[in-house]
């Protein structure tokens, strides 16, 4: 089963995403960006997406503590 974050965006800020181990993909309404270990992708402030990986993915995220966190669904 596959771990799906709903579709958001921040209107305000970027997020970083770092993988640090496996690998995780970031839907866009467009399109798609696959990550794996290593791997740092900048989400620009008001760009809708979905993280999301079949196996065990850890990351690193990085956004202001001001940033209320999204459900998983």
């Amino acid at each position: 089963m596959l771990d799906r974050f709903i579709w958001h965006l921040h209107e305000d800020t970027d997020e970083v995403f770092i993988v640090l181990a496996g690998q995780m993909t970031i839907e866009f309404r467009d399109g798609k960006v696959e990550l794996s270990q290593g791997q740092m992708f900048v989400m620009p402030k008001g760009v809708e997406h979905r993280p999301f990986s079949e196996k065990e993915c850890q990351i690193l995220l990085i956004e202001p503590k001001s940033v209320v966190n999204t459900v998983w669904i």
